[in-house]
């Protein structure tokens, strides 16, 4: 009896030493030792998880291995890893992870996190048609008029430059999307409100805020055991109603033809084609666009700001150009594009040099891959390091 006892342990031990000599897991890339369950959870820091990224990368290579909680992990540390699997892998690589409190907060209904359903489908395709570059010359004007507004508040309260850049970013954002005259006060109720909103959504998109992300079974608690899911389910049912409301708003002007070119406008004219399920999945694909532009023109503008304060001689430069091509007795239009190339080459500069979001947008790998001969297993959550 014992041999044979002996026999199937000899037995189960090869096989299991077969299996991890062959797994293709054992060939995972590089990366910070973890703890067992919990893996590298611990080791991650919300408030800079960029300039973590960037250490682990420097120390282990371009493209790192975390265990989240059980969640394999990628964080792409180069162009050329991002590009390789991001890009010219898109097909396996364009799906999005589950956010569940994101998910119920937003009603599945932000695009850009969406998973590759139908909703994602469609307002990905109406959202290149309203924005392509061709349309988008139609809100030049928007740009230009928000552009000499900032340029007459920082010259009277300069002081107040914060305020001055979060207004316009918020205020070009609602001129675009749903056609509304300019925002001259940075404390407008309608900013406050949809920056508040950014505010929620953005601190629920980022990793680490509620447990339920990583320990999911949590989802499965009754209502009263979640308060994650109530204020997510009561802030939806709040925030449908007002982006709704900025909505109807544009058909209403549309009826009595009050309303100026818009995206909220172009969505309409083309409906049949977009096939929405309703006023609610247009009302929040627009609301997606405002979130992903007000803010993000209004972070970069300050970042300009710092570079030109920190490099007074690019500033200069960029003045002699002004100067030369556009002269001291108008403001640039559109118009001037193509002939500042130095004031066209430092935004790209400033673009790089410190991106608003300095961490892209999670990816979900939908079935297994190999690369640089590493082992991807399907499910994998890849995020690119940009800073």
């Amino acid at each position: 009896m014992e041999s044979w006892i002996a026999f199937a342990i000899l037995v189960f031990l090869f096989v299991a030493a077969r299996v991890y000599v062959t797994s293709p897991n054992k060939k995972l890339p590089p990366g910070p030792p973890g703890l067992p369950l919990i893996g590298n959870i611990h080791q991650l820091d919300n408030k800079s998880l960029w300039v973590t990224f960037r250490q682990w990368t420097h120390q282990y290579g371009p493209i790192l291995y975390l265990n989240v909680a059980g969640q394999p992990t990628v964080i792409l540390g180069n162009h050329k890893t991002a590009a390789d699997l991001l890009d010219r892998r898109a097909a396996i690589y364009s799906d999005r992870p589950r956010w569940i409190v994101l998910e119920i907060l937003t009603g599945g209904l932000v695009f850009a996190f969406c998973r590759q359903n139908d909703i994602w489908k469609r307002m990905r395709r109406s959202s290149h048609e309203a924005l392509n570059p061709q349309i988008a010359r139609q809100y030049f004007m928007f740009q230009e008029r928000e552009a000499t507004l900032l340029i007459d508040q920082l010259r009277k309260q300069p002081a107040l430059y914060e305020e001055h850049l979060d207004r316009a970013g918020a205020s070009l954002a609602l001129s675009t999307i749903y056609g509304l005259p300019t925002v001259t006060d940075s404390h407008d109720a309608r900013i406050v409100r949809v920056d508040e909103f950014t505010q929620r959504f953005l601190k629920a998109a980022m990793p680490g805020t509620y447990l339920v992300e990583y320990f999911t079974w949590m989802s499965h608690l009754p209502r009263w055991m979640s308060p994650w899911r109530k204020y997510a389910e009561d802030w939806f049912k709040r925030d449908s109603v007002w982006f709704e409301s900025l909505f109807t708003d544009v058909i209403k002007r549309l009826e009595d033809g009050t309303q100026p070119p818009c995206v909220a406008s172009t969505l309409l004219e083309e409906q049949d084609k977009k096939s929405f399920s309703g006023i609610r999945e247009a009302a929040w694909m627009c609301a997606t666009l405002y979130i992903g532009s007000a803010e993000t023109t209004s972070g970069q503008m300050m970042w300009f700001v710092l570079a030109m304060t920190l490099y007074p001689e690019v500033q200069r430069k960029a003045q002699e150009e002004i100067d030369r091509v556009v002269g001291r007795d108008r403001t640039p239009t559109f118009k001037d594009f193509d002939a500042l190339t130095y004031i066209r080459a430092i935004v790209k500069e400033t673009l790089r040099w410190r991106p608003v979001g300095p961490i892209g947008i999670p990816h979900r790998l939908v079935q297994d891959d190999w690369y640089e001969g590493y082992f991807l297993p399907k499910g994998t959550i890849c995020m690119a390091n940009i800073w």
